[in-house]
């Protein structure tokens, strides 16, 4: 068992913290599904079911995903979603996924996030974002 913290700084709203605890940290990222994925403030945490990577963004989702974008909310009970995902919106981070990193391989490692998209912890029961960031950074570390 292993934990991947990462912190994200950037420009708006404010800065957020959490981690992946991974069984395997010598998997690649696109195989080895988190068992948990946490928010330090407010305290928040939700298992994965599914990773997906669309275009310019990775998803860690507990609903399914799919379709992308994954859906309405929950309009008159047509098509229903409940759940959380964590979607990061890095180019670079998908061009690591994509040549089979492992989650070790993101120790100390430090991304710039999209400036255009926020990234971040939505929650599709309500809907609306836990936390977001738009441009900056997330650094990595693993413990």
């Amino acid at each position: 068992m292993a934990t991947v913290n990462y912190k994200i700084t950037g420009t708006s709203p404010e800065d957020w913290s959490g981690s992946f605890t991974v069984s395997n940290a010598a998997n690649p990222i696109k195989t080895e599904l988190p068992s948990l994925l946490s928010v330090v403030t407010p305290s928040f945490s939700f298992v994965p079911t599914q990773f997906a990577y669309f275009g310019d963004y990775v998803t860690w989702r507990s609903i399914d995903i799919s379709g992308q974008p994954p859906g309405p909310p929950n309009f008159l009970n047509i098509y229903p979603r409940s759940g959380y995902s964590f979607d990061l919106w890095c180019p670079q981070f998908i061009a690591d996924v994509n040549s089979n990193q492992t989650w070790n391989s993101l120790n100390t490692k430090i991304y710039n996030l999209n400036e255009n998209k926020n990234t971040l912890i939505y929650n599709y029961d309500i809907p609306c974002p836990i936390k977001y960031i738009t441009f900056g950074l997330i650094e990595f570390t693993v413990v």
